[in-house]
């Protein structure tokens, strides 16, 4: 599912860069399609896989596809779309011109990285394409920092940003309320945020407390809103 989703956002979704309508070029589509089909391939079936995990990957994908550039693995490549090929993300970096602001806190400075840079483009494919997204990493790894610069980014005009910060104390009512709050009324059973589209940030996600039963309410009533597109209001009676 990760897979055809991230596809999708590529081919015919807000995904940035992947030019698959080419009238003037109709030989370069299945080389354009077979190689956006292979990134798709590496951030969903690899996305999650840790260093280790990511040299096996590589050399399972090397045996199976004879396509990509020989100095670093699969995961450290992005296609440019001008000239249809693989490029390191490395040179995202070298033509980026990095200085921070005079006032910014210190503790909302992020340095762009290799990681970064990858992170927050396929972040960018999935906010566009109204797509969830999971981003895991040790504490300390800068997901906040990057996920707020991301949501920064957006146009204000167009998106309304609902930030929301899990604790042990957070309720399934406590979530269900501070998402509705962003939130007016269109319909009885229908509430939208006000002509705009929103993108809500969990953070946190796992602080929740557990309930007598081992699951944890908050998560189940996302996971619900997620699956069904909706929930009980419990306004009524």
């Amino acid at each position: 599912m990760a897979f055809t989703k991230l596809m999708d956002a590529f081919m015919i979704g807000d995904g940035k860069g992947a030019d698959f309508n080419q009238p003037n070029k109709p030989d370069s589509y299945l080389s354009t399609l077979e190689k956006w089909f292979l990134f798709c391939m590496i951030w969903s079936f690899g996305g999650t896989l840790d260093e280790t995990g990511r040299k096996t990957f590589d050399s399972v994908m090397r045996d199976i596809e004879s396509i990509f550039p020989g100095n670093y693995t699969v995961f450290d490549y992005y296609i440019n779309p001008d000239k249809n090929e693989w490029q390191g993300w490395e040179d995202k970096l070298n033509n980026l011109v990095w200085k921070p602001a005079a006032t910014a806190p210190y503790h909302s400075l992020l340095v762009p990285t290799v990681d970064s840079a990858r992170t927050k483009y396929i972040l960018q494919v999935c906010v566009n394409s109204k797509l969830h997204s999971l981003s895991v990493g040790v504490t300390g790894t800068g997901k906040t920092v990057l996920i707020n610069q991301i949501l920064g980014e957006l146009d204000e005009s167009n998106w309304k940003i609902n930030n929301i910060i899990f604790s042990s104390q957070t309720s399934a009512v406590k979530t269900q309320e501070m998402i509705e709050g962003k939130m007016v009324r269109r319909t009885k059973t229908k509430m939208v945020p006000d002509g705009k589209k929103m993108v809500i940030f969990v953070d946190d996600l796992n602080m929740p407390k557990k309930d007598t039963y081992g699951s944890q309410p908050p998560l189940e009533l996302l996971r619900q809103w997620m699956d069904y597109g909706g929930w009980f209001d419990r306004t009524q009676n």
